[in-house]
């Protein structure tokens, strides 16, 4: 059933993102043609009922909000699931029997009588848990059908997004509704998730934009051929078709039974406490937003008025301004510095002892001006004047020419200064752009939140196919096989290539070369990779395959490591020692 309210706690739309991100549908190939067929592997096979309990534990515990205090986070469990799940029943007056079909708990002897795999038992239940309330109304899931595109187009979607191994999610199989529902689920709440954690950039988003960019998904519709306008139209059509659908309120008919009348006066009822609920909110609300508005009109009555103080003082000032400009003005038409005479000669570099009195004037100016100050007022005494008045203009000219070169010299040492300072301040940010770029050498910035993809070694490949990395050649270096964030140890990581290139077989370079590769088919070469790689440490090492061993890039390429060190593979290419004929297990 799907959830009404919202994604957190929607299992269709759990279930797309397992399927999507967590492979759910992906089955290994094995040499015993054997495959799994629970949903989940990993805990229905692989663990017995306390380990599954210990890993539901620690998965709420990591998850829960961070209000949540400390001393209160211990005593959450996995049984605090269950305890959730039947107080909502509770509180939602669900029945007894559907109650406990839903939860697995025994009510009494007729329990053992009672087909629990029939989902119409704990649908009540399920749909109390779900948030709906009506319990018995008809709850439509989200569905890709109401898209009017072709069948073909969201097959080709869905191969792309999913890699599918189990025949019942085949197109026509018994459950490919589940896995429609599903990816309508991811594609209605995309920008939800995207809202809730701020970014585009998260493990499901991506995959969705992915998709839609390698199949080159585009809807007229949506006015645009950008791919990601199709999938946000797509996400709002499935949105209002899931709305239109499920109403709050279904009608009753003239066939209605006395349940259905109680439930739909229950729900009337309940209805109507929320309405009045949220108009006394609202009514708070509003008395609070009045209070606030008085006391913020308060201070800009305030406002105002210091405003209107500070435009006199300003108009004030203004007037004392222009009054003093005025004055100046009057000073500088009484005192032209054109007749002063020039200011002395100074040297390029004055002397550190600044405080010393001046040098005196120079005596050509000193006899021109004694000259001018004692000469009568004659002919000769005119000449004199005006030779030393034109001398007096040369000494100025030549003291102003000297004043300009200084200026300019100056300019040019303080220009060159700072064009060193530049070159060395670029130099020392290449060289940290360097160093940084050899630390960082193959490191791929898409993955920065650290929530893309698993730790495996087949991860590695997938990813690597995906971002374009065997277009141009199948090389498993650093250079070419850049690092995601979430793989931190760089030592290990590079050893994991450096094994890739000792197993990797011509027929999977040309897989992995081939453009558009079905996702099944790409997660079937990495694993078939990684599977040759831990066969091949099992040889290196003289040791047999075991369950315990992993392909998680850490205990691979600490493996790899040990190998390296002890020098006798340095290439990881094995060979039978001389004579020997068949390998020896440790």
């Amino acid at each position: 059933v799907p959830n009404k309210d919202g994604y957190p706690t929607d299992i269709l739309h759990s279930l797309g993102s397992f399927f999507v991100v967590g492979k759910g549908l992906y089955r290994p190939p094995s040499d015993d043609a054997k495959m799994s067929t629970k949903v989940i592997p990993y805990l229905s096979e692989g663990m017995n009922e306390g380990g599954v309990s210990r890993f539901l534990t620690k998965a709420v515990r990591n998850n829960l909000h961070p209000s949540v205090p400390k001393e209160q986070q211990a005593s959450i469990s996995a049984v605090s699931l269950r305890i959730a799940g039947v107080t909502e029943m509770a509180a939602g007056n669900v029945g007894a029997s559907a109650s406990h079909a839903r939860s697995g708990h025994f009510l009494s002897n007729q329990k053992h009588y009672q087909d629990d795999n029939d989902p119409f038992t704990s649908m009540p239940a399920a749909k109390c848990l779900a948030g709906w309330t009506n319990y018995y109304a008809e709850v439509h899931m989200p569905n890709l059908s109401c898209l009017g595109v072709p069948e073909t187009v969201i097959n080709r979607l869905i191969d792309r997004l999913v890699a599918i191994s189990l025949p019942d999610f085949f197109p026509g199989g018994r459950l490919r509704p589940i896995l429609l529902a599903s990816i309508a689920s991811l594609l209605m709440y995309d920008q939800d998730v995207i809202r809730d954690l701020e970014t585009v950039d998260n493990a499901i988003s991506l995959a969705l934009r992915q998709a839609f960019k390698d199949t080159n998904t585009v809807d007229y519709r949506a006015n645009s051929v950008d791919p990601i306008a199709t999938l946000k139209y797509w996400g709002q059509v499935i949105r209002k078709d899931f709305h239109d659908s499920n109403p709050d309120f279904q009608s009753l008919t003239d066939s209605s039974n006395s349940t259905q009348v109680v439930n739909a006066i229950n729900h009337i009822g309940t209805s109507v406490s929320c309405i009045q609920q949220e108009n006394r909110e609202l009514k708070a609300m509003l008395t609070s937003m009045t209070a606030s508005m008085e006391g913020e009109r308060a201070e800009s009555r305030l406002e105002r008025r210091d405003n209107e103080g500070l435009r006199r003082d300003v108009a004030f000032l203004s007037g004392e301004v222009s009054t003093c400009m005025k004055q100046v003005s009057k000073l500088v038409a009484m005192f032209n510095p054109q007749m002063f005479p020039p200011s002395p000669p100074r040297g390029s570099h004055p002397s550190p002892t600044s405080h010393k009195r001046k040098s005196p004037p120079d005596n050509n100016v000193a006899q021109s001006a004694s000259s001018v100050a004692t000469a009568p007022l004659d002919t000769a005494a005119s000449s004199t004047a005006a030779s030393s008045t034109s001398s007096t203009a040369a000494s100025y000219v030549a003291v102003s020419s000297t004043a300009a070169s200084s200026t300019a010299a100056s300019s040019t040492a303080a220009a060159a200064t700072n064009d060193m300072d530049a070159t060395v301040t670029e130099v020392a940010d290449n060289n940290a752009s360097r160093k940084h770029r050899k630390m960082e050498e193959n490191y791929n910035g898409a993955d920065a939140d650290e929530k893309q993809g698993g730790l495996s070694l087949a991860s590695i490949i997938v990813e690597g196919y995906n971002n374009g990395y065997f277009q141009h050649g199948v090389s498993f270096t650093p250079e070419r096989m850049r690092r995601p964030f979430r793989f931190t140890d760089a030592a290990k990581y590079n050893h994991c290539l450096d094994l890739f290139k000792a197993v990797v077989s011509e027929e999977q370079r040309l897989q992995l070369i081939k453009p558009g590769l079905p996702l099944l088919d790409l997660n079937n070469v990495a694993h078939e990779i990684s599977e040759a790689c831990i066969e091949r440490l099992c040889q290196l090492e003289a040791k047999r395959r075991s369950p315990a061993m992993r392909t998680g890039y850490t205990g691979v390429g600490l493996r790899v490591q040990k190998i390296k060190s002890a020098g006798l593979y340095p290439n990881l290419m094995f060979q039978l020692p001389a004579g020997q004929q068949r390998l020896s297990f440790a």
